[in-house]
This record gives structure tokens, sequence and C-alpha cells, in this order.
């Protein structure tokens, strides 16, 4: 048997193993795959916050940081920082057939497989991670919903599958799944700003109109995904802009403590040095870090 050949058996057992596996379910009993709530899954969109872990040190910043970091846009404000399927597959948002084209592509790697409304996608060690799209029509005392997925190819850097899912009734989202181990996280990426470091290793992700969230940072290392750092407001009327990742380590944010403070921005670095993250802020900003506290895990 020549290596085409072996590869084209192999991927074909990959795909009747999905297929099996829903042919054994009625549509009654169906389930729904890997979701965001799924036992194993690193919800990084999730609204609890995490008390729990180590203090970050609070070091200085230069006043030619401040000013740098008051400076330079907001990023995430015009185009998304982790780009929805359409963006990837340079598709009109309601062209199927585009978005159809783009994941036969993306398929065409062999890291995945579709069978119908499964996807499937096998890790190096451990099960098939599967998504399955489904959908709940409308009845006359209840509305519909559904969720469908898609193989979006693999994350610079990091070399992560990602999947969307497009929901019935929420702005898309993301997996994220570890091509090692399967272990999947999730992010709100078309509602939360979600941004990869530039190596790919490290993702940031919070919601910037809602001061209840915690910002959360994630290892998209050998074992993980892993939450590493999770940052929360402690005003009830603070607003955080994210002002890029300054490099690999560290990234910026603008923190307005109060809305009826105009002028009152806090330029904010965090930064990851060796083992530790280090909230940077300015001298004259001191007594505003009360109001942005970050824990390590």
């Amino acid at each position: 048997m020549n290596v085409f050949s072996l590869r084209f058996t192999r991927r074909a057992c990959f795909a009747a193993t999905i297929a099996c596996c829903a042919s054994m379910l009625t549509a009654a009993e169906a389930d729904r795959g890997l979701r965001f709530d799924s036992p194993g899954v690193l919800d990084l969109a999730a609204s609890d916050a995490d008390e729990d872990g180590r203090r970050t040190e609070t070091v200085l910043l230069t006043a030619a940081d401040v000013d740098a970091i008051r400076a330079a846009p907001v990023v995430g404000a015009d185009a998304l920082p982790l780009p929805v399927a359409a963006d990837v597959f340079h598709c009109a948002a309601a062209s199927r057939s585009c978005l159809d084209a783009g994941e036969r592509k993306a398929l065409g790697a062999g890291a995945a497989v579709r069978a119908g409304t499964r996807l499937g996608l096998r890790p190096a060690q451990g099960a098939v991670v599967e998504f399955v799209d489904w959908n709940r029509p409308s009845t006359a005392s209840a509305d519909g919903d559904s969720e469908t997925h898609r193989y979006l190819g693999r994350l610079s850097g990091s070399g992560y599958h990602r999947i969307e899912v497009e929901f019935g009734h929420d702005a898309p989202g993301s997996f994220l799944v570890n091509p090692a181990n399967g272990k999947a996280a999730f992010v709100h990426n078309a509602a939360d700003v979600v941004a990869p470091s530039p190596d790919g290793l490290h993702l940031l992700e919070f919601n910037a109109d809602d001061a209840t969230r915690p910002l959360r940072v994630a290892a998209l290392d050998e074992a993980g995904p892993r939450l590493v750092l999770s940052c929360q407001f402690g005003a009830d009327h603070a607003t955080l802009a994210f002002k890029g990742w300054h490099d690999a380590a560290s990234f910026d944010l603008l923190l307005t403590p109060d809305r009826g403070m105009p002028g009152a921005t806090v330029p904010l670095r965090i930064a990851h040095v060796g083992d530790a993250w280090q909230l940077r802020i300015a001298e004259a900003a001191r007594a505003a870090a009360t109001q942005f506290r970050c824990a390590m895990r």
C-alpha cells in the first residue's frame, strides 16, 4: 500500500468511526458533542470571578511607558484580534458556500474529519474530540436554538486546532484544542476581546462592557490550555480598554475607575517575568491599583 492510500485509509476509518457513533444514536438520544460547559473545558468566557491564587507584584511604570500606553489605539474596536470564520476564509458572512469551501480546504490537512453534522478531531493521545451541529426548531411555546461548528485550521505559534461555533442566539465563539492531548478552551471571540500574544503561546480574554467579568490569560502550551492569570475589577463602574500586547510576555491596558471622572485613566502593563506576573502602574496612580487586582494561578 502506498503512502497516499495509507493516508486515505486512515482518514476513511476516522470518518467511519464518527459516522458509526452517529448511527448508534436516535435523534432523541443524540448528544451535542463537546460544548463550552462540558466537563474539562476551560471556559475563558465564564462570568464567575477567580479569587484563588497568589497576588501579582506591583512595580512602577516609567513616564515614557505611561505616555505610550495612553497614546496607543484601543485594540479590538475595529478588527477582531481573533477573527471569525468569514474573515479567516475571506467570505461574506452570509455565504455558506464560501464558508463550506474554506472548511473543506482546512480539513484537507487531515487533522479533522467531518461526517455530516459531526466534526471529529483526533489528538495524538486520547479519544476523538467531537463537535455536533444541531438545530431545535421553534414551537408554539419555545424559541428554537442551534449550534453549527466549523473547522478553521491551526493557530499560529501554539498549533492549537480552532473550531468556531455559531450559536442560534449569541455571537460566535471558538474552541481551541491542544493537538497533543485534546484538552480544550472556549473563548467568546465575537463578543469579548480575545487576543493571542505575538508568539501565540498566551491568550487574553475579557469583556470591555461588563465590569463584573474577570480578565483571564491562558497558556496555550504543550500541556495546556490552562489558566495562568485572572484579574478582576474592584469598582462597579470601571471600564477597561485593551491597548495590545507590548511584546510576547506583556500587554497593556487603560483603566478608567469611574465613568464620572473624565481624564482619570490609569495605564497598566501586566508582564510575565519568569514564573510570575507583575502589575506595572504609574506612581501617581498607585491608589487606583486597588480598583484592579490580579491573581496568578
